[in-house]
């Protein structure tokens, strides 16, 4: 999804730490997915979410569909994370406006990342 849209890609990009090396192809990023999770505070969900840009954004989708408390619990703890987590929402309801009743029903919606309890 994310590299079907260039605009989407490149403000994508604008999250990543200053100076992140991403991986070079499908190889390098498989062999640094079993490393250890980078620290949230980079906003990345896990060591396969750091590759690549691509793979960041699909781990981001991941967890709001499988994961959505604990999602929603880390967007409220990160700054980050939170505005990585309203980016790729907004992406998908660009797509599809009934995704915005779907993500406040899993407590994704402003209103709950704002909140200061789960």
């Amino acid at each position: 999804m994310l590299g079907a849209n260039p605009a989407t890609l490149a403000a994508w990009r604008e999250f990543a730490p200053a100076g992140w090396q991403f991986a070079d192809d499908a190889a390098g990023a498989l062999s640094r997915a079993d490393s250890f999770d980078p620290s949230l505070d980079t906003g990345f969900l896990s060591a396969y979410g750091a590759t690549t840009l691509e793979n960041d954004f699909n781990v981001y989708a991941e967890k709001m569909f499988t994961e959505p408390a604990n999602l929603a619990l880390l967007a409220r703890e990160h700054e980050l994370v939170r505005r990585k987590l309203e980016f790729v929402r907004a992406a998908y309801e660009a797509i599809d406006p009934r995704f915005s009743d779907r993500f406040r029903e899993m407590g994704l919606d402003e209103a709950s990342l704002s909140a200061t309890s789960p």
